[in-house]
């Protein structure tokens, strides 16, 4: 009963006549230039390899990787470290949650440092993870028209 109440309201839904409208994005938008949105992005998938990196180091048990990777993670510069213009353009909140991801890193580090236990390296992980989640949710990128 229950999975054709869902195929019904699913075939209803999707009937092709109503075209769907995108829903409008109200999150804040921080204007860049294509170069800095360049860099942005660029830090965010230095941030995405070093989450799974570590990610792979524990589920093999290589605690040393582990703290040596968080620990360059929490080390290696953001967005505004790398362009002062960009810094200024960029908001207090954005900052702060970027600050979270490198403490969620050192967190990592001091885990795996320690002794590696899964529970607080895991811990580390949801740190970045979530100041990550936060950010998104919070803020869009716009390429001004500069």
């Amino acid at each position: 009963m229950f999975f054709g109440l869902c195929c019904g309201l699913l075939t209803v839904g999707c009937s092709g006549d109503d075209k769907a409208k995108p829903l409008p994005d109200l999150r804040p938008a921080v204007e860049v230039t294509k170069a800095e949105r360049a860099i942005i992005g660029e830090v965010m998938r230095r941030n995405l390899v070093a989450i799974n990196q570590i990610s792979q180091a524990a589920g093999q048990g290589d605690i040393r990787s582990v703290a040596l990777l968080a620990q360059q993670a929490s080390k290696a510069p953001g967005p505004g470290a790398l362009d002062r213009q960009l810094r200024e353009k960029l908001p207090a909140g954005w900052r702060e949650l970027g600050k979270g991801v490198d403490e969620g890193f050192r967190q990592i580090s001091q885990a795996a440092q320690m002794g590696g236990s899964p529970l607080l390296i895991n811990q580390g992980m949801a740190s970045v993870t979530q100041a990550c989640v936060a950010c998104h949710t919070s803020y869009r990128i716009e390429v001004g028209s500069k």
